[in-house]
């Protein structure tokens, strides 16, 4: 495939505005990492019970047969 033509102009504004846009991103605030991980334990736990009444009734037993 061929490079496509980007003058070294353009190539520079790109770069700036990509530089500028990593540097205005704001850190996660206090606390959301714990909420984050309340969240996905509340999921879990709603995955479990849901599990519980609708998964399957029969026992299946995986073993070598004899």
């Amino acid at each position: 495939m061929t490079k496509h033509w980007n003058p070294d102009e353009q190539l520079i504004r790109r770069l700036a505005a990509e530089e500028r846009a990593r540097a205005e991103k704001r850190p996660m605030p206090p606390g959301a990492v714990a909420g984050l991980v309340l969240v996905a334990t509340c999921c879990l736990a709603v995955g479990v019970v849901l599990y519980q009444f609708a998964g399957p009734r029969d026992v299946v037993e995986v073993g070598i047969p004899r």
